[in-house]
């Protein structure tokens, strides 16, 4: 019924019923409903798109804004894929450097290290050449987390980390927990594990200056991993709880994937070989479900190698493949 009334209208009233519709949900003013008004308000813009060639200047800003607001909403509840396309349709209706900036970001949460290079790069230069130093320099420590991914380079990774580092204000929370968790990273594979430790306690901070718990739990199974590869699996397992009860309370999805994944590894060392299958398959489904892509193939290949060596190739080789 639905189809053959929507049908039944022209093109031009379906537009404005759209609009109408977005403007009363505006009045409601529900922040929750933000992503069925970016919806019609993108309708509307499409339709008026089709018949006229161009669409009104009041209503393509407003399409834009309620579709860039959809969709950090949905990166900051890790409905990446959902967000990515928002936000790159926001970019399509109206392009600005902070949209652009935010479509790459969603590129880099789902692990598309392609698209993530190539738009960042395009954000660093715009925003060079304007002047926006915030921009630029989390433009820059995006590229060098692509660059330790892509490159395997951990020099160069560090390098454009610590120029992007340098580049943002004193009071950028987000910018310098992004900065610091990378860095965090990278200390691991060289083996410097104070400075990983370091690095982990300056992001744990930069997420308590931004009052953000899904942060919070980032940086705290940080410092768990960092325990972690210096073999003390007590304050590992602690940290990892810790680090599962703030993604728990936040509903981030990728750092409880993290913390079921650090609490995985320390089964396997302490020889509970059931507990860290377990604890690995649901840290999978997280991470399926996040889009973290590298996590969750890591963590596929960890997980073969271990049923491998309890004798159960068929299953290794399903997983590996």
């Amino acid at each position: 019924i639905r189809e053959i009334a929507y049908s039944g209208l022209t093109k031009l009233s379906r537009a404005e019923l759209h609009a109408a519709f977005a403007a009363w949900l505006r009045e409601r003013g529900v922040e929750e409903l933000v992503e069925i008004r970016a919806f019609h308000l993108d309708r509307a813009t499409s339709l008026r798109t089709e018949l006229e060639g161009v669409v009104p200047s009041e209503l393509t800003q407003e399409t834009a804004e309620a579709l860039e607001t959809a969709g950090l909403r949905a990166l900051a509840r890790e409905a990446n894929r959902s967000g990515r396309t928002l936000l790159l349709r926001a970019v399509e209706v109206e392009p600005t450097l902070e949209r652009r900036y935010a479509a790459a970001k969603a590129a880099w949460r789902l692990d598309d290290i392609p698209a993530a290079a190539l738009e960042m790069e395009r954000v660093r230069t715009e925003a060079q050449a304007a002047g926006n130093r915030h921009l630029e320099g989390r433009a820059l420590i995006a590229l060098g987390e692509v660059t330790a991914f892509r490159d395997s380079d951990t020099p160069a990774s560090k390098k454009l980390i610590e120029e992007g580092l340098a580049l943002l204000e004193p009071d950028d929370s987000f910018g310098r927990f992004d900065a610091f968790r990378q860095l965090n990273t990278l200390a691991r594979w060289v083996g410097d594990f104070p400075g990983s430790r370091r690095y982990a306690e300056h992001a744990l901070e930069a997420a308590r200056e931004a009052g953000r718990k899904d942060l919070m739990a980032w940086a705290t199974n940080g410092l768990a991993s960092s325990y972690l590869w210096e073999m003390d699996l007590d304050r590992a397992e602690e940290l990892a709880l810790e680090g599962d009860r703030l993604a728990e309370e936040s509903r981030g999805i990728v750092p409880r994937g993290d913390s079921l994944n650090i609490r995985a590894d320390i089964a396997e060392l302490r020889g509970d070989i059931d507990e860290a299958i377990e604890l690995f398959e649901a840290s999978i489904a997280l991470f399926a479900e996040a889009g973290a892509i590298l996590d969750q193939g890591r963590t596929l290949n960890h997980l073969a190698e271990l049923v491998m060596n309890q004798g159960d190739d068929d299953r290794a080789e399903g997983l590996t493949r």
